[in-house]
């Protein structure tokens, strides 16, 4: 993907797929955090404003569609695994009108709502491509989730 951007670097899926490589699999420690979520948000920016342009091709629409809506759901994940719940509901909401059927975002979703266990918040995680959560992660997401459900009450 280092070699694709170089080539094409405002085009949304590499922007996105790359930021996703070096979120879950090259930066286990974390330390590129901040250049992850702007190459997210360059993504979603590129692929919305490449898919809602007339005069883009139909088929590429396809295409834009894809990385901007994944880039709004690895954003929605990025948030919710840094405890930023309210930016993860932003993302939430930006993607229930387009992509509503997609699994992610109904997982998304159901975890932010609090309907889910906290072991099943562990399994969104490896689902999303990452390792497990540590115990003071989980406790620390539980607490904020519990605290946003009595917040919404």
């Amino acid at each position: 993907y280092a070699r694709a951007l170089e080539l094409e670097p405002d085009f949304p899926r590499y922007v996105n797929d790359s930021a996703m490589l070096i979120n879950y699999y090259l930066d286990p420690e974390g330390k590129r955090k901040e250049e992850v979520e702007a190459m997210f948000k360059k993504a979603w920016t590129l692929g919305k404003e490449a898919y809602e342009n007339p005069f883009t091709d139909e088929g590429e629409k396809t295409v834009h569609f894809s990385a901007y809506t994944d880039a709004l759901v690895n954003l929605g994940r990025f948030y919710l695994m840094e405890n930023r719940l309210d930016q993860s509901k932003q993302m939430l909401e930006e993607l229930l009108p387009v992509a509503p059927d997609r699994w992610e975002v109904i997982l998304l979703q159901r975890v932010l709502a609090g309907d889910l266990p906290p072991e099943r918040v562990i399994l969104f995680k490896k689902a999303l491509g990452g390792t497990e959560m540590t115990e003071e992660e989980l406790k620390n997401l539980q607490q904020s989730l519990r605290k946003q459900s009595r917040n919404q009450e």
